[in-house]
């Protein structure tokens, strides 16, 4: 009987597995991203701000404007899209776009006036001073490459392959090698993500990419299928 109760949960497990395969999200910015299957959130401070009052769209681009709102707590106002991912398969996000003002309460900056990420807990936030991402003890601070201007368009990346993530700014690294607390994120985001800064900012493209699962799935699938077939058949003795 425990062998019969078992074949649901594995089950359960090999689906979900098995539906983890290769994506590609783009964001198209000729539209708002509520239209092309992104969700609009509104928490914290910026509960119940209207998307259009934070968001809008015009020449190819998705401008933001969170500035003045809230200023005070944890929310903030950004989109996110639901993802399938196996436990560990790698991903990756890159936004192209361009800070031209910012503000926080807090010091040093807290630069998640516009940020991207998944699971709301695998996230950086980049501002016009610092970095700051999320790692598994907390938050972490990064200095911004050398010559740095966030008033012009920058391609930001940021990136988890074998259990570690890693951010780069027009191809140079700013960290890596370190670990997150959403390996396997169900949603990615992007926007305004705090109360405690808000920014104004223009997103030229957004795209995030989860490569085919790891190797090592295949096999562990028809390993389960085989023990599901025995045991499916005991049970049905």
């Amino acid at each position: 009987a425990l062998q019969c109760r078992a074949v649901a949960t594995l089950s359960a497990a090999l689906v979900l597995a098995g539906g983890a395969q290769a994506a590609t999200i783009a964001l198209d910015t000729g539209s708002l991203p509520s239209t092309q299957g992104w969700v609009y959130v509104a928490a914290g401070d910026g509960a119940g701000v209207a998307e259009s009052a934070v968001f809008s769209v015009g020449g190819g681009e998705l401008h933001q404007n969170s500035l003045g709102i809230g200023m005070a707590h944890a929310g903030g106002n950004w989109y996110q899209h639901a993802v399938t991912l196996a436990p560990g398969q790698s991903w990756a996000m890159t936004m192209v776009a361009r800070l031209f003002s910012f503000e926080s309460i807090k010091s040093p900056n807290y630069p998640f006036g516009l940020f991207f990420g998944a699971n709301n807990d695998s996230a950086v936030g980049f501002g016009a001073d610092n970095i700051q991402y999320v790692v598994a003890t907390g938050l972490a601070l990064a200095a911004l490459p050398v010559g740095f201007d966030s008033s012009i368009y920058n391609s930001y990346e940021y990136t988890f392959s074998g259990g570690l993530q890693a951010f780069s700014i027009n191809g140079v690294m700013v960290f890596e090698g370190e670990p997150t607390p959403a390996a396997t994120p169900g949603a990615i985001l992007f926007g305004d993500g705090t109360g405690y800064a808000n920014a104004r900012a223009d997103i030229r493209s957004f795209t995030f990419t989860s490569s085919v699962p790891e190797p090592g799935t295949l096999p562990m699938l028809l390993a389960g299928a085989g023990i599901l077939g025995f045991i499916g058949r005991r049970c049905r003795r």
